[in-house]
């Protein structure tokens, strides 16, 4: 390629390309993020993430499923779903965001599963996950499968406002 890194990353991108997962995710998660001495470059973030989860690396497995989530050429609703099913079993932000895509996800083409979506906010949220909190409120305010309840619903969302969760910043307003 013809970007430059800086110093420390081509280390990880030596190992990635010598077959370390771990490496593989770090320089997935650098490009995508345009971290740790990395350009942001999505096809190359894709690629390296890609090959991370297929050795089945948790956060790689999350961050790849969200990005092909968010891809509109190349959203694989049912692979994403499987990749983040599998990062959530390690990471309560990945159950936080498959509890959101659950819930509200039928743009994406994800069908929505409330039930499983409020099993997952209550674990993300007791965990002290704000974007779990966000969804746990998005419960209390519309119902499904929890009674519907205003103010259980400002409670979470005032949680995650206060530590800075930006779509709970909107959410506490609309209530």
């Amino acid at each position: 390629g013809n970007h430059r890194l800086r110093r420390g990353a081509g280390d990880y991108l030596e190992q990635a390309a010598s077959g370390s997962p771990e490496a593989m995710a770090h320089v997935g998660i650098g490009y995508a993020s345009g971290t740790d001495g990395y350009p942001e470059d999505l096809e190359r973030a894709r690629y390296w993430l890609r090959l991370a989860a297929e050795k089945e690396v948790p956060a790689a497995m999350g961050i790849y499923a969200l990005v092909c989530f968010y891809d509109d050429e190349r959203n694989d609703p049912k692979q994403s779903l499987e990749l983040l099913r599998k990062a959530s079993e390690h990471d309560d932000d990945f159950k936080a965001w498959l509890a959101l895509l659950l819930y509200e996800g039928e743009a994406l083409g994800v069908w929505p599963d409330y039930r499983e979506s409020a099993k997952l906010a209550t674990a993300a949220a007791e965990s002290g996950n704000p974007l779990g909190k966000v969804v746990m409120a998005f419960h209390y305010y519309d119902g499904p499968p929890v009674d519907e309840d205003l103010d259980k619903a400002r409670l979470p969302a005032s949680e995650a406002a206060n530590e800075g969760e930006a779509q709970a910043l909107g959410s506490l307003r609309s209530l």
